[in-house]
């Protein structure tokens, strides 16, 4: 089946960006051309509305040592005031995260065995794969209450190695994400620190 196929069976159609023609891809070899490869779909109710669109990216330091660049995708949201609640959150580079992108690993990996052409199959993946996200968010998340302290444990060294880590391929880069753990384990306050 032809993706324009599968798009007209699921009544879908191609966004075109609003720097359209910029590519998407940027490949590490410099003898590559950069290329248009990353798509995005939407119902054509959800495209007309005002306020819908998106863009690339272009800011490289935000590839975070991809060669792909992010897509911004803003999506207006209609209704009333949002219900105010507590935030789940999982701790960036905790053993919480590294967790959680195992346990969705394992579950895309075990579904890519089932892959179909249809658009009633592929619609059952791509409901398996928000489950599967939902699960591990469930599982290794926690509710987090709003306040108005922020993380003001948060200092220059912070700021500083982030930075770094962005400027040298991201949280993948394994050197620089355990240069920012150890940061981080430095800078939190510890229990002894509240009084506890």
């Amino acid at each position: 089946m032809r993706l324009q196929e599968l798009f007209t069976d699921l009544e879908i159609q191609y966004v075109h960006p609003v720097n359209r023609g910029t590519p998407t891809r940027i490949p590490d070899d410099e003898n590559s051309r950069a290329s248009v490869i990353d798509l995005v779909a939407a119902s054509a109710a959800l495209i007309n509305q005002e306020g819908f669109h998106y863009k690339i990216k272009v800011d490289d330091r935000e590839r975070w040592g991809s060669d792909h660049r992010p897509l911004q995708i803003e999506v207006p949201i209609s209704g009333s005031e949002p219900e105010m609640r507590c935030k789940r959150k999982i701790e960036a580079w905790s053993e919480e995260e590294d967790d959680y992108v195992a346990q969705i690993c394992g579950d895309l990996s075990r579904m890519i065995e089932n892959v179909s052409e249809s658009a009633d199959e592929l619609e059952t993946i791509m409901g398996r794969v928000s489950t599967a996200f939902e699960r591990a968010w469930e599982a290794y998340s926690e509710e987090r209450k709003p306040s108005r302290h922020g993380k003001k444990w948060w200092n220059e060294d912070c700021k500083r190695v982030y930075q770094e880590m962005g400027e040298n391929g991201g949280p993948r880069n394994r050197e620089m994400r355990n240069k920012m753990r150890k940061t981080l384990r430095v800078a939190r306050p510890t229990g002894r620190d509240h009084g506890i």
